[in-house]
């Protein structure tokens, strides 16, 4: 069973306001745990690479014209590709434009 599914709701009585503040108190502190992971993931070189190479591997960068079951196949794994841009970006933009940079250079230096 998926994890979504497996949570339970902080609030069982919706009316109750401490309960309220209490789940979004802990929402907040999920959100900020989760950014803090992401942002030790990106916060170095090698990690940007494996994160550039993830987007690589989702086929980011490439377009795909062909067989209709292919087509879906490649928008499916572009769809991780395109969340996982959009979680990044989300923390900071400059990450991506760092990867980017980082990536040309490495091209660049085995060309």
């Amino acid at each position: 069973m998926s994890e979504v599914l497996e949570e339970r709701s902080l609030v069982r009585n919706a009316a109750d306001e401490d309960q309220v503040q209490s789940a979004a108190k802990e929402e907040r502190r999920k959100e900020r745990q989760e950014r803090d992971r992401w942002l030790k993931v990106v916060s170095t070189v090698e990690g940007r690479s494996v994160v550039w190479q993830i987007l690589g591997m989702c086929r980011m960068f490439e377009t795909y014209c062909g067989q209709s079951e292919m087509l879906q196949f490649h928008e499916g794994s572009r769809n991780v590709g395109r969340n996982l841009w959009a979680k990044i970006e989300g923390i900071d933009p400059e990450i991506i434009l760092t990867m980017m940079r980082e990536a040309h250079m490495e091209k660049k230096q085995h060309a």
